[in-house]
């Protein structure tokens, strides 16, 4: 068995070998594009710490076989054994136009080198296919979801086709992750968001009490930090007057 880099297509030329046929590599039309981008996008958000995603990875299945999928999922680093990067555990075709036969003969061709799991999303059907070495089986409709260790989230089928779903599992994910970045951004959005209630707080106080509203004393709310404006908000509650004021 060839090493799963050792290849017959020549990478970025835009070609597969199947069954020793070398076949060329049309681009999709949108109807396949924006699904396999937005399966990368999720695929991608997550995947859990050791592994790494791929797009249209090229895997010498066989002696006579050198093609790739849309994603997949592999373990990250060198096997110690080959030298060459782990095979894929997990891989994805999204499929349009092609039919469940299209997809079988490759699946099987990964299933039988060892990919533990192949994934075929049928987009017009409304319906995801799945081959291991037990066989074919229809895993059930895109309102389903991937469970597999090489997730920390499972995988929301519904989230390739629909965009606002897709954000919802990444940003669950991120969530889940525990991505500092993240709560730093959440953190510096719900600062922005109390200055913003407390400035409309105040411009509300200096109207009930009738106290001058100024475009100077506009600009100075505007340019107060949150450690500022929460002592004058309490100042404004307290003494109804401002800061200063006799």
């Amino acid at each position: 068995m060839p090493g799963v880099d050792d290849r017959l297509a020549i990478p970025e030329a835009g070609e597969e070998f199947i069954d020793g046929v070398r076949c060329k590599v049309i681009a999709e039309e949108a109807e396949h594009a924006d699904p396999q981008c937005q399966l990368a996008y999720v695929v991608r958000a997550c995947v859990a710490d050791g592994y790494i995603a791929s797009t249209e990875l090229l895997t010498r299945s066989d002696r006579d076989n050198d093609f790739a999928t849309d994603v997949c999922v592999r373990r990250a680093g060198k096997d110690p054994q080959t030298g060459q990067r782990y095979l894929e555990e997990l891989s994805f075709e999204v499929a349009n136009t092609q039919k469940l036969n299209d997809l079988d003969s490759r699946a099987k061709k990964l299933v039988k080198r060892g990919v533990r799991r192949v994934f075929g999303l049928m987009v017009e059907d409304g319906e995801v296919y799945e081959w291991t070495r037990s066989g074919v089986r229809r895993q059930g409709s895109l309102d389903g979801e991937i469970r597999d260790r090489v997730f920390h989230t499972p995988l929301r089928i519904r989230a390739v086709l629909d965009a606002a779903e897709a954000k919802r599992l990444v940003f669950e994910a991120l969530v889940n992750e525990e991505d500092p970045n993240l709560g730093r951004y959440v953190e510096k959005k719900e600062a922005e968001s109390r200055k913003e209630t407390l400035r409309n707080h105040v411009k509300d106080l200096c109207g009930a009490f009738d106290l001058a509203w100024s475009p100077e004393r506009k600009a100075s709310i505007e340019a107060m930090s949150l450690s500022e404006l929460e002592p004058l908000w309490e100042h404004l509650v307290k003494r109804k007057a401002w800061p200063g004021a006799t």
